[in-house]
C-alpha cells in the first residue's frame, strides 16, 4: 500500500529529473575525460597517415604493418578500463548500452578485416570501416546527449559514401579525417568539460 502511494507521488517531472541525472552521470563518468576517444583517435590517425605516406613513397615493403601500433593501444585500453572499473561500483543501463555498442564495433571491425583485408580488398575495407566507425560513435552521442559525437558519427557516414569516388589510397586520408572529427575533437571537448567540472 505504501509502495503504491510512493509510486503515485512520483510525478512525471521527477522522472524527467532522474533521467537527466542519469545522462549527466554517464556524461561525466563514461569514457571519463575523453581518454579512450583521444587514444584511439590519435592512434588510428597516425596509422592511416603513416600507411598513406609509406604507400605513396614506397618506403617499406609492407606499409600495412604500421597498424601493429593498435596492439599496444589495445593493451593500454584494457588495462585502463580494468583500473577504472575497480573505481566504479555502479554500472548504469546507459553504460551498458554504450559498452555493447563498442563491443559490436569491435566484432564488426574483425569481420571486416577477415572479409576484405585478408583478400587484399583494402579500398572496400576502408569504405566499410568508415561506415562502421559511425555506428558506436552516433549511439554513444545519443545516449550521452553529446552532440559532437552525433555529428562525428554522421561525418563518418558521409566520408564512407565519398570513399566510393576517390582513389583507393585516398581512403586512408578519409579514415584520418573521420577519426579527427568523430573521436579526437569530441575527446578534447570531453576532456575540457571533465577538467572544468573537477576544477571548477
Amino acid at each position: 500500500m505504501i509502495a503504491m502511494e510512493q509510486e503515485q507521488d512520483f510525478k512525471p517531472e521527477q522522472s524527467l529529473m532522474v533521467i537527466q541525472s542519469m545522462i549527466k552521470t554517464v556524461q561525466s563518468r563514461y569514457y571519463y575525460n575523453g581518454t579512450l576517444y583521444l587514444l584511439w583517435g590519435w592512434v588510428i590517425l597516425l596509422c592511416s597517415i603513416g600507411h598513406y605516406v609509406f604507400l605513396l613513397n614506397n618506403i617499406i615493403d609492407h606499409p600495412e604493418r604500421v597498424w601493429l601500433l593498435t596492439i599496444p593501444a589495445s593493451a593500454f585500453h584494457f588495462i585502463w578500463m580494468a583500473r577504472q572499473s575497480k573505481k566504479e561500483r555502479v554500472t548504469t543501463y546507459a553504460d551498458e548500452i554504450i559498452g555493447y555498442a563498442w563491443l559490436s564495433f569491435a566484432a564488426c571491425m574483425t569481420l571486416t578485416y577477415i572479409l576484405f583485408g585478408a583478400k587484399g580488398e583494402w579500398h572496400l575495407m576502408y569504405s566499410v570501416i568508415l561506415m562502421v566507425y559511425g555506428i558506436p560513435t552516433f549511439i554513444s552521442g545519443a545516449v550521452m546527449r553529446f552532440k559532437p559525437l552525433l555529428v562525428g558519427g554522421f561525418i563518418c557516414w558521409i566520408l564512407s559514401a565519398i570513399s566510393h569516388w576517390v582513389e583507393p589510397i585516398q581512403t586512408l586520408l578519409l579514415v584520418a579525417l573521420a577519426v579527427a572529427c568523430a573521436w579526437i575533437i569530441p575527446g578534447y571537448i570531453l576532456r575540457h568539460q571533465f577538467n572544468r567540472q573537477h576544477n571548477g
